[in-house]
């Protein structure tokens, strides 16, 4: 599910051997590729040098993530010349929010069964979710999962599959923001299938897989 305009810059983590010349060449030809798929450009030349380290910085930390799990696959991303707190406030809201109150009821849900479930399930090949959407700077992802969570259960009443609007939900909303994706299925190797709302040209086509059990 890869773009395969990502091909050359899909796996960050393939530079052992080469040595500080070769690898600093290596990252700017990357950089050249990634300012193209995503049409990056910067106003001044110090800005390009400066978003050029930062994106340097993503590959190094990539690649020690790739060391610690082997079997995963690190590709850059449109946010690849964002710093953390560039990235963190805009995108993921993880500045300081009033949480409302939930009754302790929702924590005596019954634990179900898990005998008998399928190998793999996949509702995207089931026609059951809607496209990928890019919420921008809107942070908002809990409007566009809990929209996601709405069409499945209409389409799981009906067959119908509608694409609802998250932004009917957010103008009537007061205090975006809070984190927010939808589970669409498992693999048959461990990983939960997720869909994101940072547009398709984010992860495996907007979507990416984590493995079960992990906690982020």
């Amino acid at each position: 599910m890869f773009n395969p305009k990502q091909k050359l810059i899909r796996q960050v983590v393939s530079s052992d051997g080469l040595d500080d010349r070769m690898l600093l060449s290596k990252f700017e030809h990357q950089f050249s590729e990634f300012k193209k798929m995503y049409n990056k450009a910067y106003d001044t030349e110090e800005e390009n040098e400066h978003r050029f380290g930062v994106f340097m910085s993503n590959l190094l930390k990539a690649r020690r993530h790739k060391k610690l799990d082997p079997t995963a696959t690190h590709g850059v991303t449109k946010f690849f010349d964002l710093t953390p707190s560039e990235f963190h406030v805009p995108f993921l809201m993880t500045e300081k929010l009033q949480r409302p109150k939930l009754p302790n009821s929702i924590y005596n849900a019954p634990i179900l069964s898990t005998n008998d479930l399928p190998r793999q399930v996949d509702w995207r090949n089931r026609s059951a979710v809607t496209s990928v959407k890019d919420q921008g700077h809107c942070k908002a992802s809990w409007a566009f999962s809990a929209v996601g969570i709405m069409e499945a259960v209409h389409y799981q009443r009906s067959f119908d599959l509608v694409d609802l609007s998250a932004q009917q939900i957010l103008d009537c909303d007061s205090n975006a923001g809070s984190h927010g994706e939808l589970l669409v299925g498992y693999d048959a190797n461990r990983n939960w299938t997720i869909k994101n709302s940072w547009g398709t040209n984010w992860g495996e086509e907007g979507y990416y897989r984590l493995c079960k059990g992990y906690i982020t």
